[in-house]
């Protein structure tokens, strides 16, 4: 959709050609994969791991506190601004002194962390609720993007048997039109069958592309679903 590009003279040229060959993955391959590598899950699993930290340290919040104060100090006083014989008579003059003690601490109702602990609980619930949306959701992606690539190969199996068939009655009729001997009435009827045929041909090869192109579309939406389309397509991230 880029502007620039909208050239009449300008062709784009696809590198890749699209493939006929059948894809082999089970429901069960496709979901694994997805859950491994859609980067959603993880995002969500890294949520969870926080709201649960939060969680815990709210619960932490919940019990009384207990501290052990300690305190040691030596003193030495001069008057007149005598600080270099302060500092001496610190270590001299001076005894050191010390003090041990518990500090506890209840508070009353405790309702502000209560209701901290109360909230990261909802928080977590909420976040393993998205956790689960965001995993079926994929897999939900995943069974319909699996079910596209069955069902389209399938079409694109049968609209090649109808090709073949309908070369095979062509050339059929092409041959039996240049063997018939002069030009009398029946040979305009098999040159009217001649030209239907090559007419239902024709219309076989457009239905035959338009599966292919469905197939491959198909392919590239499995790839999406499951998280393998970025390695598939050699495309890395990176910092400059």
């Amino acid at each position: 959709n880029d502007p620039t590009l909208d050239n009449e003279q300008l062709e784009l040229i696809p590198v890749d050609s699209p493939t006929s060959m059948a894809f082999l993955v089970t429901m069960e391959e496709a979901l694994a994969t997805a859950v491994q590598m859609r980067p959603e899950v993880n995002q969500a699993l890294k949520q969870l791991k926080a709201a649960s930290v939060r969680v815990n340290m709210s619960k932490n919040e919940l019990m009384p506190a207990l501290n052990l104060v300690t305190e040691t100090y030596v003193s030495g006083l001069r008057g007149d601004g005598q600080i270099g014989q302060a500092w001496t008579d610190q270590f001299g003059v001076g005894a050191p002194s010390y003090s041990v003690g518990l500090q506890y601490e209840v508070p009353i109702g405790n309702r502000a962390a209560k209701s901290r602990h109360t909230r990261r609980n909802l928080e977590l619930r909420q976040l393993t609720n998205q956790y689960a949306t965001t995993v079926q959701t994929l897999k939900l992606e995943t069974r319909v993007a699996v079910r596209e690539v069955e069902t389209s190969y399938d079409e694109l199996d049968t609209k090649l048997s109808a090709l073949n068939a309908m070369k095979s009655k062509a050339d059929y009729i092409l041959r039996r039109w240049e063997l018939m001997p002069g030009d009398g009435r029946s040979g305009s009827y098999v040159l009217e069958d001649l030209l239907a045929a090559q007419s239902q041909l024709a219309r076989a090869e457009n239905e035959y592309l338009a599966s292919v192109v469905t197939y491959n579309l198909a392919l590239m939406n499995i790839k999406r679903a499951t998280g393998m389309l970025l390695q598939h397509e050699q495309v890395t991230a990176g910092r400059a």
